[in-house]
């Protein structure tokens, strides 16, 4: 529960105080048996943008969405296993355009959050 509430205050924190940030609120937050939890969070964005967190904690493993829309996908990283001949797998960049490509993070929301978020951040100052 204490891990949880970190997250989603720290993300909280962090959303707010971005400059592209308009708002942004908890979705969903569950806690499940045995410490697990899942966090969804959503934040409306400058420029008609809006950003989605979804962090499912299981047995000691995040899986983990986060994606920049408007009218369609213009960015989303996640670590869904579905793309295997990627290095850094299963963390993968899913483009505007449709590709996907090698992705950064590691899948610890405290450090790979604040990342996400410059790149957010400079998508929408390109748009």
């Amino acid at each position: 529960m204490f891990m949880m509430n970190l997250l989603m205050s720290e993300i909280l924190v962090q959303l707010t105080n971005s400059p592209a940030c308009l708002s942004a609120e908890v979705l969903e937050i569950t806690s499940l048996p045995n410490g697990n939890f899942v966090i969804k969070i959503r934040a409306r964005l400058q420029k008609r943008c809006n950003f989605q967190v979804r962090l499912y904690y299981n047995n000691g493993h995040y899986d983990y969405s986060y994606q920049l829309y408007n009218q369609g996908t213009i960015a989303r990283w996640d670590n869904k296993e579905d793309f295997p001949h990627l290095p850094g797998f299963p963390h993968h960049f899913h483009t505007e355009n449709g590709a996907v490509i090698e992705s950064s993070l590691s899948g610890d929301p405290l450090r790979d959050f604040a990342a996400v978020l410059r790149e957010v951040e400079r998508s929408i100052a390109l748009i």
